[in-house]
């Protein structure tokens, strides 16, 4: 196969797998259908049963439900106002499930879960290709699909797994295109991978092409910089100019028309400034979102420490990360010779990982779902692992790794119910049974010990499918322990308060950033009072004429508005219902609804 370092001339020789067999071609499509057919139940089987959870689901739902209300699918809004947090293309992607499919929990996450099976499957392709190797390619989905942080990410409806499913495919590509042995398939890789750079920047912004051009750039400087140029085809050269003319058609428009639309105004300070007042779309989409997050905390206010990333990388990665150093150093096998030759792939997979994480643990936003994009490198350099541990089980010492794994589950067979008395003892669960959460800690401890008793008797590989299958029955606790654990969102209030509804009253959410999903499952918008939350105020001073009716700006403005004669339904959090009552005092609120964190109140 082709590598950079033989100055991309391809080898004369049929590549061969690591058992000795030419490339076989057989099983793709089956493997393909397998693992999309087990992604779909694991991925989308139980994601009715959960509500959505505030504050990410309910807005990421709320934006693409106005674009089909209102037909707007240029400026993203959120209860009316522009949100110019992000790029629309997963808000369209959302969209469009919506009117496809209507309103709801499964419709809602179709998008986000698909990308997450895409992820897996574009995975299991480059592991296979790279690898000559089936067994790798499915170990590689197998632990990719299982890792908890990914899988969760692929319940959650945010923009972080399509960034993710795209950055990775666009990495993935860069490599296959390094790999390729004809000019062609070399080029159409990197073709590819602009395509998938654009999608990147149009789920997230300027990192879908920042993150691969360094990782591009740390390779060839490992590599040896020069050697890749030396015999670069015109072909290469053409490949490229045709993908960045298709990187300039799928991500200029967008950009261009959502700044024509929102202009600076008379008051804006000029791009370098801090102040946010009278600034435009360009201002707040590259300035404020792309470079003052990143090196400013008090703009981000989502500072952490350091060893942030490590910490959510570890616990991420699990079930996986037990093994996550044997795997590195499987790959750093023969040294930095080999690493830089014939194994260079291994060393483009580790770039990948470190970069990423170096460069989100530098920034001063730092949010736990910022670091799946690591997961498809780390999950082919684990699969090539678990490959060579199959492929001579006792010599490469399969069987202590599945007893490593049988004691890891005993010992965590604790955890559920462990959790389950902690969250009840704190009121935090929401209709709460303990039923799911022993389920779960049988599961566990029992397919431990099966999978213990298949090791000891000298059956590690049955051991091991154990182990998968097993992670993978641990996932499907998800969603139920969901429904109990999260934080109870607007939906089933919404039910009690349309039923209440009898003369369209006005309906105002005290603390708006805790009740993001009313909006959508109400289908209107809705009052908010104190002031918008502090990622829509932006938006909100740029068109706070239009809004002034909506918003409240003040708690004088909010006791005369409680106080004003006419009935009007409150959405409020449980712990600020003292607060609401003491702004309407004299007057007597109503109580009609209250889950674990929200209630619903009424002022006659």
């Amino acid at each position: 196969m082709y590598n950079p370092t033989s100055n991309f001339a391809p080898q004369k020789n049929r590549p061969i797998e690591p058992s000795g067999k030419p490339f076989n071609k057989r099983g793709w499509l089956s493997d393909m259908l397998l693992i999309a057919f087990g992604c779909v139940v694991l991925y989308l089987g139980l994601t009715w049963l959960r509500p959505l959870a505030n504050p990410d689901e309910g807005r990421y739902s709320e934006i693409p439900y106005e674009m089909v209300q209102s037909g707007d699918w240029i400026t993203p809004r959120l209860n009316g106002v522009p949100y110019f947090y992000k790029p629309p293309l997963f808000y369209w992607m959302q969209a469009t499930s919506i009117e496809a499919f209507g309103l709801g929990r499964v419709s809602l996450r179709l998008a986000n879960s698909l990308m997450a099976i895409f992820a897996v499957l574009f995975t299991y392709a480059a592991a296979r290709i790279l690898y000559n190797s089936r067994r790798t390619a499915l170990f590689s989905a197998a632990v990719l699909s299982t890792s908890v942080l990914f899988f969760a990410m692929g319940q959650i409806i945010t923009l972080d797994m399509t960034l993710s499913a795209f950055l990775s495919a666009a990495l993935f590509s860069i490599l296959l295109g390094f790999e390729a042995d004809s000019k062609r398939s070399r080029g159409l890789w990197f073709l590819a991978a602009f395509v998938f750079m654009a999608l990147s920047l149009m789920t997230k912004g300027l990192i879908g092409v920042l993150i691969p051009g360094a990782v591009v750039f740390l390779y060839w400087l490992a590599t040896g910089f020069m050697r890749p140029f030396r015999k670069i085809a015109w072909s290469d050269v053409a490949w490229c100019l045709l993908g960045i003319a298709v990187f300039a058609a799928i991500t200029v428009p967008w950009h261009v028309m959502a700044s024509a639309a929102n202009p600076p105004l008379d008051t804006a300070e000029g791009l370098m400034s801090k102040n946010p007042q009278g600034q435009g779309f360009f201002w707040y989409y590259f300035i404020h979102e792309h470079f003052l997050r990143y090196i400013d905390a008090q703009t981000s206010m989502r500072a952490q420490p350091w060893y942030f990333f490590i910490v959510c990388l570890l616990a991420g990665f699990m079930p996986w990360t037990l093994i996550l150093w044997q795997s590195l150093s499987s790959a750093a096998s023969g040294g930095w010779r080999n690493m830089r030759g014939g194994n260079a792939k291994a060393l483009y997979l580790c770039i990948w990982a470190a970069f990423v994480l170096l460069f989100f643990s530098i920034s001063k936003s730092k949010l736990v779902p910022y670091i799946v994009p690591i997961f498809p490198a780390l999950a082919v350099l684990v699969g090539a692992y678990l490959s060579k541990l199959w492929k001579d089980p006792v010599r490469s010492k399969l069987k202590p790794t599945v007893l490593l794994y049988a004691a890891f589950g005993v010992v965590f067979s604790v955890v559920p119910p462990a959790a389950y008395y902690i969250l009840l003892s704190k009121g935090k669960l929401e209709e709460p049974s303990a039923g799911i959460f022993w389920a779960v800690s049988a599961v566990v401890l029992i397919s431990s010990v099966v999978a213990g008793i298949f090791a000891v008797r000298g059956r590690p590989k049955a051991g091991l499918i154990t182990v998968i299958s097993a992670a993978a029955i641990f996932l499907l606790a998800f969603n139920p322990i969901g429904a109990q654990a999260q934080r109870a969102g607007c939906e089933e209030l919404v039910g009690v308060l349309k039923n209440l509804r009898t003369n369209n009253e006005l309906v105002c959410a005290y603390g708006y950033g805790d009740a993001q999903d009313l909006p959508l499952w109400l289908g209107e918008l809705v009052m908010v009072a104190v002031q918008p939350p502090v990622e829509q105020r932006f938006g909100f001073f740029r068109e706070e004429e239009r809004h002034k009716d909506r918003y409240i700006n003040s708690y004088e403005g909010f006791s005369a508005f409680l106080k004003s004669g006419k009935k009007i339904f409150i959405v409020c959090r449980v712990k600020d219902i003292p607060v609401v009552e003491t702004f309407a005092s004299p007057l007597k609120l109503k109580e009609h609804y209250r889950n674990s964190r929200m209630a619903l109140l009424s002022t006659k």
